[in-house]
């Protein structure tokens, strides 16, 4: 779903790119309605779409984007999650979030 929305050339990238994780999230949404073990269910993504030597990242949910150069490793997104927020406050390191169990 997301492939095919993105390979459509409608609209800018960045456009392309909110729809496709919009379509994806209904979707999920829709499926989980069906089947009460799936409650809650939505999508978590992230995407980097690389067009004309420009990088677009999408992203929503409780995973993150990293950038690995030189041996270097930084973080690029931060997760949408509690646990998440609690990093971005300070109140625990990325190392401890990591390990956190999930909320």
């Amino acid at each position: 779903m997301i492939r095919v929305r993105l390979e459509r050339q409608t609209g800018t990238v960045e456009q392309r790119l909110r729809e496709a994780i919009t379509l994806a999230n209904n979707a999920i949404f829709e499926a989980a309605q069906s089947r009460p073990d799936w409650k809650g269910m939505a999508c978590v993504l992230t995407a980097a779409v690389i067009e004309d030597s420009v990088v677009t990242i999408g992203h929503v949910g409780d995973s993150r984007l990293y950038s690995i150069k030189r041996g270097r490793i930084v973080k690029i997104t931060h997760d949408h999650s509690p646990v998440g927020e609690r990093e971005d406050s300070g109140e625990l390191t990325e190392a401890q979030a990591m390990q956190h169990p999930p909320q």
